[in-house]
């Protein structure tokens, strides 16, 4: 039995600097709120810094290969926000919902719900 179930914390990223930082802030945060309930959040806007500065560009489809192995990782999904602040849907978390969904994942969009799963799994176990 692992000591902490894996929570893939998703958000929209955007590729303006500032939005970025902004959504990163909110992703952070809300790890922190799930450590602090039994979760092992997993917070992928955190490794995308460390690629930007890589000397290596990444494309789309390394992004989204990474993220695919940090959902199937996981135990459950935590989504943020599905939108953009300028009120586009995010295509990245709607392919994260998509995938975790296919994978039987728990999709939770709610703090509320974040507990509920954390629940379950610890009576589970």
């Amino acid at each position: 039995m692992s000591e902490h179930p894996l929570i893939y914390v998703a958000s929209p990223l955007s590729d303006m600097p500032i939005a970025y930082l902004e959504w990163l802030g909110f992703m952070n945060d809300e790890a922190l709120w799930l450590f602090d309930r039994g979760w092992a959040p997993i917070v992928p806007g955190n490794d995308l810094l460390f690629f930007y500065r890589s000397p290596r560009k990444l494309t789309k489809d390394d992004i989204l290969s990474i993220d695919r192995e940090y959902i199937r990782a996981s135990h459950a999904i935590r989504v943020i926000a599905e939108r953009h602040n300028d009120g586009r849907v995010s295509e990245g978390v709607a392919h994260e919902i998509e995938f975790a969904q296919s994978l039987g994942k728990p999709i939770c969009r709610t703090r509320k719900e974040a507990c509920t799963e954390y629940e379950r799994w610890r009576t589970q176990t």
